[in-house]
């Protein structure tokens, strides 16, 4: 006989299934397991280690509006929805897994301040990194360096200023973005919330910028060094002469792989470790299209 409430459309009454879930990490994924669990009337307890930044939302969209969201703001209103429906959140440095544990009853996490929490389920989401990996997957981190690294950061549009040679940028529809690739070289730009935020992404290929500029790029403006032959060379080098960079970020894009896949495992840990391309900095909540340009 099916359970009320178990279907994928239905909701349960809260903690009414006597089944309780463990979600460890509290991005996108985490937070949509923990609403979900939460929905099907499972008891859900989920921690992080990091303080979730929460935005006030004033985009000027109306319900079932489509548009574009940096994830940090989609992340964030999952975990304001969380909060409304009263699932146990901890977040901090103290909600922190130091490890997990499991017998044939029942699974559960102790945290970097000593406290040890029991379920029926533990659902990691920490991350490539997690130390979940050892448990579940029977294995650790496996990060393998690439030759790919990224610039990339958020802004708000009014920082730009209203500088002409740059208004290009926001041609289109309000929120749009536009990539650009080309040998070595992937540049990508999306404006998101009405048009009031952008961010940017630049992915590169440091053997070829050692090649094209005879060392690593040292900032974000000596990627137009490797925009050779790009018909929008001159455009681009003006956008990236005025993004802000107090909040530019620049770091390797590592790759984890899972070897044989994703093995299926008969205990009651599950892992949700995401590998996540550092260049798709934004999550479509309606699908536009992106305008592929060189």
């Amino acid at each position: 006989m099916a359970i009320s409430g178990s279907g994928p459309s239905e909701v349960a009454p809260p903690n009414s299934s006597g089944i309780k879930v463990i979600v460890v990490g509290l991005g996108m994924g985490g937070l949509a397991a923990a609403i979900e669990c939460h929905q099907k009337g499972h008891t859900v307890s989920a921690f992080d280690k990091v303080d979730v930044r929460t935005f006030v939302h004033k985009t000027g969209y109306q319900r079932n509006d489509g548009y574009w969201a940096l994830r940090s703001r989609l992340a964030s209103t999952f975990f304001e929805h969380a909060q409304t429906l009263g699932i146990d959140l901890s977040v901090g440095p103290d909600a922190a897994v130091a490890h997990y544990w499991e017998s044939h009853d029942e699974a559960g996490i102790e945290t970097v301040s000593g406290d040890r929490f029991t379920a029926d389920c533990v659902i990691c989401c920490n991350g490539i990194n997690s130390t979940g990996r050892q448990s579940i997957l029977g294995e650790d981190s496996a990060v393998i360096l690439t030759s790919q690294y990224v610039f990339r950061t958020s802004f708000q549009t009014a920082e730009l200023g209203d500088i002409p040679e740059i208004k290009w940028i926001m041609e289109g529809t309000t929120d749009s973005g536009k990539v650009f690739m080309g040998p070595g070289l992937e540049i990508g730009f999306a404006s998101f919330a009405n048009g009031q935020e952008m961010a940017m992404a630049a992915m590169y290929n440091v053997d070829y910028a050692r090649e094209k500029l005879g060392r690593p790029p040292d900032n974000v403006h000596d990627l137009v060094g490797l925009m050779e032959g790009w018909g929008v060379q001159g455009k681009l080098r003006n956008m990236l002469k005025h993004v802000p960079n107090n909040k530019m970020v620049h770091h390797s894009h590592p790759e984890v792989p899972c070897p044989g896949g994703c093995p299926q495992r008969k205990g009651r840990s599950l892992s949700a470790t995401q590998h996540t391309l550092s260049f798709l900095l934004l999550a479509k909540v309606l699908a536009k299209p992106l305008k592929m340009q060189r």
